[in-house]
This record gives structure tokens, sequence and C-alpha cells, in this order.
């Protein structure tokens, strides 16, 4: 386990919180939809939170997590300062495969809420490949919205200038009113993707399977409740359509092919 520092804290959203963490440990960072394990500094918490890589930056040695409070672990983490350091496990899993993207191609990203955050990375990475990403994400209102100015800086750089963003709210108080499925049948119809990759709610992602079962470079990244983060405990075994061998998230994924393991 190392040390990180945490340079940056703050709320970015509705119960959704930006840290920047600096040190060594981030040379080891390179591809998007890792996660790392954090441990908590309270002793009644043994399990460590695992989360994902939104950002990694080689120059300055940080990285970047974004997550949202939803229980006591989760809301000790978003209390803690500047300066201090949090033990860390990682990076962890397999994440997201781009080594197939060629110059030039287009590549579609599905975000749910918290899921929007490991695809900035992604999408950064794919840019810098001279590829073009469609960015298509689902929040349930505007106060839920975070990263959108990030990713419209980051569509810039684009130079086939074809990147876009496309943002849709459950209850219409921000972009298209409805969820990601309905901005999925609008623009789908309009590109020819060379890969999609999704991260967000387990129904979400069921849909996404459903939807690009055929899709030989279809990816979803899962998240899950994990007790080790290194495969050894075996707390987040998901069924596959094989019925005969089971998938770890942490190890095996947390990024898979739609086709591949059953939610």
């Amino acid at each position: 386990m190392k040390q990180l520092k945490i340079v940056h804290h703050q709320k970015i959203a509705y119960k959704t919180y930006k840290i920047i963490l600096q040190g060594s440990l981030v040379k080891k960072f390179h591809q998007a939809g890792q996660f790392l394990n954090i441990k908590l500094p309270n002793s009644s918490m043994l399990l460590m939170r695992p989360i994902s890589l939104a950002d990694i930056d080689k120059i300055h040695n940080t990285c970047t997590l974004i997550y949202t409070v939803v229980g006591n672990g989760t809301k000790l983490l978003s209390t803690l300062p500047t300066d201090h350091k949090l033990e860390i496990l990682g990076p962890l899993g397999k994440g997201f495969n781009i080594d197939f993207i060629k110059e030039r191609d287009t590549v579609l990203l599905i975000g749910g809420s918290v899921g929007v955050a490991p695809l900035y990375e992604l999408a950064k990475q794919i840019i810098q490949n001279q590829a073009s990403v469609i960015e298509i994400f689902g929040y349930r209102t505007a106060k839920n919205i975070f990263y959108t100015k990030e990713f419209e800086q980051l569509n810039i750089l684009d130079i086939n200038k074809k990147s876009k963003l496309f943002i849709s709210t459950d209850n219409g108080s921000s972009g298209k009113k409805g969820t990601v499925d309905n901005l999925i049948d609008d623009i789908l119809p309009q590109i020819e993707p060379s890969a999609i990759y999704a991260c967000g709610s387990r129904p979400m992602l069921k849909h996404i399977q459903k939807r690009f079962a055929n899709y030989e470079n279809a990816y979803i990244s899962v998240d899950a409740r994990m007790a080790c983060g290194i495969g050894a405990c075996y707390g987040c075994v998901l069924p596959t359509y094989d019925t005969i061998w089971n998938k770890k998230v942490c190890t095996d994924g947390p990024v898979f092919k739609t086709n591949e393991i059953l939610l």
C-alpha cells in the first residue's frame, strides 16, 4: 500500500465531490477505467472504498477521483482536508481497451451519473490518439450534473472537429428530458461508432448490454461492492453467459464486453 496526498477537494454537484491526489504512485497509472482502493482513516471501517480514476496527470503526478456520498465511508471521505495522506492500493482492475481504435474513428461514450467520471480519462486518451468521441450523459436532475465544461474543453482538442456532448436529465431540468436511452435513439442512426463504452447504474448497463450485444467492440464498466479488490475474497463475483466460469469485477473487470457477463 502507498500514500497519496490530497491536494484539492471540493464539492462539484449534489452529493458529488472531486478529489485530486498527488504522489509518485501516479507514475504507474496508465489505463482509463482502472480504480483505486482507498483506506479510510477510521479503524471501524475495515473495507477499502474502490473509486475509478477520472483523470491522470503525469506532468504533476496527480490523479483525480470523482465520487458521490452514498454512505458513512464516502461521507467521511468528503470531510478530509487538503494535505491529508490517504493509504492507497492500486491501480487495480482491467480498464478500457482502446488499442484497436484508429485515427479519425468515432467512439461513443455513454455515462450515467457518477459513471461519467471514468469516461473523462478515456475521452482524453481517445482524442489524444486523433479519434473523435460522441458523449451521451444522463443525470437525475440539473443539480447532479458535473464535468460538462471539462468535456467540452476536451472536445475542442479534437482535430477532426467531430466530438460532441449531449446531456439528458430525468426531469428535463437540463438537456433532453428522459434517460440516455432517448439520446441514443436520436444520435445512433447518425454515426457509425468504432467502439462503444458505457459506465453507469446496473439498469442502464443492462439496457446497453441488450442493445449492443452484437457489437464487436462494446464495453461496460461495472460498479460492485468489494472487500479485498485484488481477487482473493471472491466478494464481487458475477455470472457469465458461459455458466461454467464466473468473473471477478476487481480483477477480470471492472470493464467487460457487453456479451461477457450477466448483470
